[in-house]
């Protein structure tokens, strides 16, 4: 019973790091060279989201649904802190360039600017 168990959450692991998602484009497949991690505070909790910014078209909204990660049932992941947030992106392919807060009194949004190190740029013509 242990062994299928474990088993078990093996594979939850595995398709759960293949199922996030951004505008329904998987996290790993973002064909963008540079990408903006926002991490907000999630209403009425202690969580936090991320929004992921390639390029992409987004609503007018603060928290554009187009940009938010979003798990294999279309829902919102949470995380318990940016750190959680940020070594989650770094396990898909993304790394930290620079991380800042903008520049308003009071905020509790952290910007991070991130290179995809699974971009594979096209030749000029391709």
């Amino acid at each position: 019973m242990k062994k299928l168990f474990l088993l078990f959450v093996i594979c939850s692991l595995f398709s759960t790091l293949r199922s996030q998602s951004v505008n329904n484009i998987p996290l790993r497949e973002i064909q963008a060279e540079y990408v903006e991690m926002t991490v907000i505070p999630k209403a009425f909790s202690s969580k936090k989201n991320i929004l992921i910014d390639y390029g992409q078209v987004t609503g007018f909204s603060l928290a554009p649904k187009e940009a938010a990660l979003r798990d294999s049932d279309g829902k919102y992941i949470d995380f318990a802190s940016p750190m959680e947030a940020l070594n989650f992106i770094a396990k898909n392919g993304f790394e930290l360039i620079t991380a800042f807060s903008p520049p308003t009194e009071n905020s509790t949004w952290r910007i991070y600017l991130l290179r995809n190190k699974n971009f594979k740029a096209k030749a000029v013509g391709e």
